[in-house]
């Protein structure tokens, strides 16, 4: 960053000159960063606030403007001088000032000079060529009426401001619909270089609202007569510099008198924050950094640009949410643009991210939860298939099952029928002895229909066997079905020289289960354990029945056979997997699957001492219910 030089410039005493040779000290300040500085020649240039001294409205602008500046010529050198109108208040003091202004920058040269604020602009136009001859000299910040005034000096241009108050002004009915009356407060606006244009709106008000301009009036006067205002009342508060008889306002301090009786309108910018309302507030940094801008395209050698007047354009209302929510401004309709100045933050301003992440992590989990519940509806669907698949299988394997079956039904069969032919022939004899007074016919008889009986009920048993039913879970007692399975088997295990045992407790506990699909599981073990030991010497299958220790019914199907090889192990309950040439690999998937409908598992039990394959599986006792939705 350049060398900022400051020139403190004290301007003459009311009435006195200053001796000719008589200059303010000026002090080099190297800020941090700079540069060591060269003799070489670098762009000077001069800017020169107008107006009372201590305004923090110049420091704005001065830092705006050099920040600016110096970012695009980084070699520029600004200096800075003030001049007080607080001090020069008639012809003479002003002539002074001249001499003194000649004197001081006869033996400068700037390749710009900037004038920031309109107090002296008539001055200074009139003065130009003699302090600053032929230098280009920027007026910055007057309002556009001042602009003939400028046009009459040949080497100045304009940047200029536009009016706020007549825009203020025209924002009241909208703002405070209510207002019947309006106070001005602030610098006299009589002569007034900043409001050349207020007098006039002031006076095209006065059929609307009634006007008291209390302008240049003594701060300390000022307190009693804004209490004492009526309801309906608003204060206007132009550029609060002096008052009448040359004291400065202390502008902080007179802007909360008044906010605390009247909503206070202003374009002031300094004045926000402090019980003003609002207004169209020009921000004095921007302005510092459009005049840099100016400036800039001056070194850069665009005359053209230069020469043209500048108008900055209308600056956005700008308001104290506080103050609006306190004189009730209606906010769903200001104008578009408008910026609200200390408002609390919204939820969605405060908590914007989490309120974010919060929706994230809500749809993640609507998503998670609308995946799960599909995927339950899709795996109850292949549940509700593979039980259907199940009981077609185990059906056909139920059939199936009924040629192996073939020389135990022959056998079952073939004794009540010998036996119906036995009484019949019996029964014949005795009609032909005795004829119907024969005592014994009555017994024959029974006895036939008892054989009867029995035949439909090996006959009714196959057909349960082949039917197409559903699982039809209820209580039950295994022992009797155990033992109605190994009689149908006993054909087979004569027929194949194997010795079929069957060891249960007394009394046998009540299980849960299906009776048809258990006798399956029993047919489909006892079946594949004769095949398995037949041909051994003593072969042997034993079924057992006992009570298990957690409760229920432990089954256990246990032959003395060759065994399942330890390779084997892992996949003989697979579907498909025999070691029987003649075999399809059903038989024991279907019973692993009957038995997990019946919330249960077959187990192979590992390989002990004695020898052959050792089948088991529990029943859970008959009081132990439970729901499909608590399985898996």
């Amino acid at each position: 960053m350049a060398a900022l030089v400051l020139a403190v410039g004290v301007a003459c005493a009311r009435g006195q000159g200053l001796p000719e040779d008589t200059a303010p000290p000026r002090l080099p300040l190297d800020l941090p960063g700079d540069p060591p500085r060269t003799e070489g020649r670098k762009p000077r240039v001069l800017v020169v606030t107008t107006g009372p001294a201590g305004q923090i409205g110049h420091a704005l602008f001065v830092d705006a403007f050099q920040v600016a500046l110096t970012r695009e010529h980084p070699g520029v050198v600004v200096e800075v001088d003030a001049l007080d109108n607080g001090r020069v208040t008639n012809a003479l003091d002003e002539a002074a000032l001249r001499g003194w202004l000649v004197r001081k920058y006869r033996k400068s040269r700037y390749d710009a000079v900037v004038i920031s604020g309109a107090t002296w602009t008539h001055f200074l136009v009139s003065a130009l060529a003699e302090i600053w001859p032929g230098q280009p000299v920027l007026f910055s910040g007057p309002d556009p009426a001042l602009l003939p005034v400028i046009q009459h000096a040949a080497q100045a241009s304009a940047l200029l401001v536009p009016e706020r108050t007549a825009s203020t002004l025209a924002l009241l009915p909208q703002l405070l619909p209510g207002t019947r009356r309006l106070v001005v407060l602030g610098t006299d606006v009589a002569g007034s270089p900043y409001h050349p244009s207020l007098p006039t709106l002031l006076r095209n008000l006065a059929p609307r609202l009634q006007v008291e301009d209390l302008t240049g009036l003594p701060q300390t006067a000022l307190a009693p007569v804004l209490a004492r205002q009526a309801p309906g009342t608003a204060a206007l508060l132009i550029l609060a510099a002096t008052d009448r008889d040359g004291r400065r306002y202390e502008v902080a301090s007179l802007v909360r008198e008044a906010a605390a009786h009247l909503p206070v309108l202003s374009d002031v910018t300094t004045v926000m924050g402090h019980g003003a309302l609002g207004g169209p507030m020009l921000d004095i940094g921007d302005i510092g950094r459009q005049t840099a801008a100016k400036v800039g395209r001056l070194l850069s050698g665009d005359q053209a640009a230069w020469r043209q007047p500048e108008v900055l354009p209308l600056p956005p209302l700008v308001l104290d949410w506080r103050q609006a929510q306190q004189w009730g401004v209606d906010l769903a309709h200001l104008p578009v643009g408008t910026q609200l100045l200390h408002r609390p933050p919204s939820m969605w301003e405060s908590h914007g991210g989490t309120i974010l992440a919060g929706l994230a992590v809500l749809t993640l989990q609507s998503t998670i939860i609308v995946v799960l519940l599909a995927e339950r509806r899709r795996r109850r669907q292949a549940q509700q298939e593979a039980h259907t698949r199940l009981l077609q299988v185990a059906r056909m394997n139920r059939i199936g099952s009924l040629g192996e079956l073939s020389a135990s039904l022959a056998h079952e069969l073939n004794q009540p029928l010998a036996a119906i032919q036995a009484n019949a022939e019996a029964g014949q004899l005795q009609l032909r002895r005795h004829g119907t007074a024969a005592t014994e016919l009555p017994e024959i008889l029974q006895a036939i229909g008892h054989e009867n009986a029995r035949a439909a009920g090996i006959i009714r048993r196959l057909r349960a066997l082949v039917e197409k039913r559903p699982l039809a879970m209820a209580p039950m007692d295994l022992a009797p079905l155990a033992e109605e399975t190994c009689a149908l088997l006993a054909g087979t295990a004569r027929q194949r020289s194997v010795t079929l045992l069957l060891e249960r407790d007394t009394p046998s506990p009540q299980v849960l289960g299906d009776p048809v699909a258990l006798q399956q599981v029993l047919l489909n073990l006892l079946l594949n354990a004769l095949e398995a030991c037949a041909g051994q010497p003593a072969a042997q299958v034993r079924l057992s029945l006992a009570r298990a220790p957690g409760g229920g019914l432990q089954v256990d199907v246990q032959d003395n056979g060759p065994g399942v090889p330890e390779a084997l192990r892992d996949c003989v309950l697979e579907p498909f997997f025999t070691t029987k040439d003649q075999g399809v690999g059903v038989g024991l998937s279907v019973c692993r699957g009957i038995l997990e409908a019946h919330y249960s598992t077959l187990v192979l039990v590992p390989a002990g001492a004695s020898p052959g394959a050792h089948f088991s599986f529990t029943l859970r006792p008959a009081e132990k219910t439970t729901t499909d939705d608590s399985q898996p």
